[in-house]
């Protein structure tokens, strides 16, 4: 018996197998699929298919079967789900409105491929799968986190699910990236700290040394006579009594007191030469005297004139120094150090010290300089001390604690202003550089000396004075001019 079903024929064993429909001609065009019956309604959103697509690049099933447009669908076909558009979320509000989502999820077909049981027909996972990307691409994508999903027929690939791609056309904003906290390291804090420290250092000691140098008493002193080679500083002390540094003495008039004479030469050698203050001289217009007499008769003009006609030098800068300045500057940098060989009492010259060094202020240091009567060489051993006092002095001035001490700074710019005298092309720099040639002088490259002299008391017409040859004593300074002289020498 065969089966009567129209879809069915039998075969030679007895069983049935399905009819697939005729097969079309070459050329021929495939039918369309079935027709709905009549008064029939689709379902919302389905869409009437126009029959199975192969998929590109699919090979037909052995046996040359062929897809059929009506009877049973064959297992093996590749099923395509057509595209179903959900409808737009809505937000509920407070109020119990709803308003649509502003960004709509799309949906997308997806392809399926069926999977081949053991038996050998093909199954489907599911009946439809869709994936799902969003529209808005102003939130940036995170990383989901791997589920497990247990292995089996039709599952996914086990791993970590990344989010789907944006559709296409879309044009995500790129994040903006973080920016960098400014951090300062500690090395640059520190330079700048130091930096501001520098310039408050410079510019206190540039205020201070406008200011000192505005304060200055100039006079005009130089002869004009024409330059020599190398730097002459004339350092006159003048005893003058009209400060009233020395109360109750009646002496009138002024002389220089004390004379050094500093030259630089070329070479760089430092040279400091006390001229004692009785050596007898020429002086222009006043014929022979003593050398400080000549500040008595002309002032510092005259003085600088006999100085230069002496030493053959010509004097490039001019510092007079009182009394008073004297014990001034001494107390503005504390002490400075000087010594004794023997007791000394001295009530004119109102110093009383025991043998020895000691640490005297203004006053006692102003007396150390003065007195002689003790001493039988008398003006020659007090050239010696008062040479020994301005090493003493100038390495008090140059510490470390006067440089970092701003009030001690201050004091002793006072001081100096306010008790000295110098040419009128001199300034507040170049009484620096005469600090630095007295303690190049007198240090141990340097030289400190005495000009040549033949009878320390020849009794001339005015007195007890030192007498010389003025021949040797330019020939001597002629040494000095040059920087020949050996460090440390003193003329006998």
């Amino acid at each position: 018996m065969s089966d009567s079903h129209p879809s069915s024929r039998a075969r030679r064993g007895g069983s049935a197998r399905p009819l697939t429909g005729p097969t079309p001609q070459a050329g021929a065009t495939p039918q369309a699929g079935p027709t709905p019956q009549a008064g029939a309604t689709p379902q919302a959103g389905a869409t009437p298919q126009a029959g199975p697509t192969p998929q590109a690049g699919a090979t037909p099933q052995a046996g040359g079967a062929t897809p059929a447009s009506h009877g049973a669908a064959d297992p093996n076909a590749t099923r395509v789900y057509p595209r179903v558009e959900q409808p737009a979320p809505v937000t509920v509000r407070s109020n119990g409105s709803a308003r649509p989502v502003s960004s709509p999820r799309v949906e997308t077909p997806t392809t399926v491929q069926p999977t081949v049981r053991p038996d050998g027909n093909r199954e489907y996972a599911a009946d439809r799968a869709y994936t799902s990307s969003a529209v808005s691409a102003q939130r940036p994508q995170t990383a989901t986190r791997p589920q497990r999903i247990a292995a089996g027929p039709g599952a996914p690939p086990a791993g970590p699910q990344h989010p789907a791609p944006a559709p296409q056309g879309a044009n995500p904003a790129p994040a903006r990236p973080a920016r960098p906290r400014r951090r300062r390291s500690l090395g640059k804090r520190l330079g700048v700290l130091a930096l501001v420290i520098v310039i408050v250092i410079v510019g206190w000691f540039v205020g201070l040394g406008f200011w000192a140098n505005s304060q200055l008493t100039r006079d005009d002193v130089l002869s004009g006579a024409a330059n020599t080679p190398g730097t002459t500083y004339l350092l006159a002390g003048s005893d003058s009594r009209g400060d009233g540094t020395l109360e109750g003495d009646t002496t009138t008039g002024q002389r220089a007191d004390t004379l050094m004479l500093v030259h630089v030469a070329e070479n760089g050698h430092s040279t400091l030469v006390s001229l004692p203050r009785d050596t007898l001289v020429d002086i222009p217009g006043q014929g022979t005297n003593k050398l400080n007499a000549a500040y008595a008769f002309g002032g510092a003009p005259l003085l600088v004139q006999t100085v230069e006609n002496l030493t053959g030098l010509t004097v490039d800068h001019y510092v007079e120094v009182g009394f008073a300045g004297v014990e001034n500057i001494v107390n503005a940098v504390g002490t400075v150090n000087v010594c004794l060989p023997q007791d000394v009492n001295d009530p004119e010259a109102r110093l009383n010290l025991t043998a020895g060094c000691h640490d005297v202020d203004g006053a006692t240091a102003l007396a150390f300089v003065r007195v002689r009567h003790f001493d039988p060489t008398a003006d020659l051993g007090r050239q010696t001390r008062q040479q020994e006092f301005m090493k003493s002095l100038t390495g008090s001035v140059m510490e470390p604690a006067t440089f970092v001490n701003p009030l001690q700074q201050a004091s002793l710019a006072k001081a100096v202003t306010g008790s000295i005298t110098i040419d009128q092309d001199s300034n507040i720099v170049d009484l620096a550089r005469l600090g630095l040639a007295f303690r190049s002088a007198t240090g141990p490259d340097g030289t400190v000396g005495q000009i040549p002299w033949i009878n320390p008391n020849y009794a001339s017409s005015v007195g007890s004075a030192i007498q010389i040859d003025p021949a040797a004593v330019r020939s001597y300074f002629e040494s000095v001019r040059d920087g020949t002289l050996p460090a440390s020498s003193a003329a006998e």
